[in-house]
């Protein structure tokens, strides 16, 4: 009778025990997976601020790029445009002082 008392015992603590290690084991697997979830989120989430924000500079590197071409090529034609003018205006002056 004591005997199987203490058999029953010894059986139900080893169950218990398994049955906590088991417990323990899937909460650690599901504590490490969400942490690791978390992880890699903001991982990407910084990896993909980085990339949009070199996008951007690039863009705005090009656009600024552009604007000043133009802008030099406009200010170049606009001085020739002068620099001619006067060079005629010059010619015939000098064409008119020798006619006359």
């Amino acid at each position: 009778m004591i005997e199987n008392m203490i058999r029953n015992m010894i059986r139900n603590l080893i169950k218990n025990m398994i049955k906590n290690m088991i417990r323990n084991m899937i909460r650690d697997m599901i504590r490490n997976m969400i942490r690791n979830m978390i992880r890699n989120l903001i991982k990407n989430m910084i990896k993909n601020m980085i990339r949009t924000m070199i996008r951007n500079m690039i863009r705005t590197m090009i656009r600024t790029m552009i604007r000043n071409m133009i802008r030099n090529m406009i200010r170049d034609m606009i001085r020739n445009m002068i620099r001619n003018m006067i060079k005629t205006m010059i010619r015939t002056m000098i064409k008119n002082m020798i006619k006359c």
